[in-house]
């Protein structure tokens, strides 16, 4: 499965997204050890503090200022609270948590990451921002950063003429986006549809209403400053932006390592080509399949095997791995996030693939 992990760490970038996004352009089991998946994932949970030289200070000033907060850390002073103290990126206000950042890039910054054990900081490392040092934290851990101090931005961008994909004057996007908007927010639609119709199908985009990962500190100050605002589910009022109006609400952050049988058929547009049931099949499958397990994970490697056409031996089990927003068609998705972790969700989930049972394991 291709993952996503995508985060704001500026303007551009994030302006980049809204106009990719919203102009079509985008495209039983045993214990599972927590940081076993995520080396697996090649991404790990950072905070960091960073002290720059030029034009600030010297390179050999900043290098003695970086031992003297490392010296207080092997005091027992908290990262967190250094990090708001004397850290000169912006990721201060967050105690410096960056988030799970990718590690497979061959930098001192990747190297020094991947060095480390869980839960312990690093000496002062030289990088193109100064010198660094940087806390590993669990993924548990993590993601509840991850939970206090970002957010999941879903939407799209309607475009107005002059623009990539825009057919609407000014004004008239800001009536369909204006009556999009109150249609969302009374439940009559939603941003799948909204976005097809006035955009079209983008081929081979299965989330394809997620746009970004964001922290608080970004400064895209139109889009942000409406996202402050709303509490997790709402929508914002019609964002204007240079090139057309955005329409985006706030989600929870989806982060969990999740497994599932898949139990395809005949009517699932992205099926295994050799399965050949029915639906109504299907249905009585995975429905034996949920009895068999009688909501309790004991079973499940048994289970998966009898019943699964998705386990290819490369992910044995069902293991989906760890799964973020953006990752999952939206029903999948929903039921993830609705689903309470370390327990079976309740529910046969149906996808473009087939019919899922899940496993919320962390």
């Amino acid at each position: 499965m291709q993952t996503r992990s995508l985060r704001a760490s500026a303007p551009h970038l994030l302006l980049a997204l809204l106009l990719a996004l919203g102009t079509g352009c985008g495209n039983g089991a045993q214990p599972l050890d927590l940081d076993a998946a995520e080396e697996d994932h090649f991404s790990h949970a950072v905070s960091h503090i960073v002290l720059t030289a030029e034009p600030k200070r010297t390179p050999a000033q900043a290098r003695k200022l970086a031992y003297d907060v490392y010296a207080q850390l092997k005091e027992g002073r908290s990262f967190a609270e250094l990090a708001e103290t004397y850290s000169e990126h912006e990721s201060k206000t967050d105690g410096g948590f960056i988030g799970f950042v990718p590690t497979q890039a061959p930098t001192r910054f990747s190297g020094a990451v991947q060095a480390l054990e869980v839960g312990t900081y690093s000496r002062p490392v030289q990088s193109q921002l100064g010198y660094q040092i940087i806390l590993r934290h669990s993924f548990e851990e993590g993601r509840k950063l991850e939970q206090k101090h970002m957010y999941a931005v879903y939407g799209f961008l309607v475009p107005w003429k002059g623009f990539p994909g825009g057919r609407l004057e000014k004004e008239e996007a800001r009536r369909e986006v204006t009556k999009v908007v109150d249609q969302l927010r009374r439940g009559e639609t939603n941003l799948f549809v909204e976005r097809e119709r006035l955009l079209g199908r983008v081929p081979n985009q299965r989330a394809d209403t997620f746009l970004f990962l964001t922290a608080y500190r970004s400064n895209l100050k139109d889009v942000l400053d409406a996202i402050r605002k709303l509490r997790e589910g709402e929508y914002a009022d019609p964002v204007e932006l240079p090139n057309g109006f955005a329409v985006v609400q706030r989600r929870p952050v989806l982060r969990a390592i999740v497994k599932h049988i898949l139990v395809s058929d005949i009517l699932a547009p992205e099926r295994p080509l050799d399965v050949k049931r029915s639906r109504e099949q299907a249905v009585a499958m995975a429905k034996a399949a949920m009895a068999e397990l009688g909501g309790s994970t004991k079973r499940w490697a048994e289970v998966v095997k009898k019943y699964t056409d998705d386990d290819t031996g490369e992910r044995p089990g069902g293991m989906l791995g760890i799964v973020q927003n953006g990752d999952l068609p939206p029903s999948l998705e929903a039921a993830v996030l609705d689903t309470k972790p370390g327990t079976i969700n309740s529910r046969i989930v149906a996808s473009p693939r087939g019919l899922h049972i899940l496993w919320r394991v962390q």
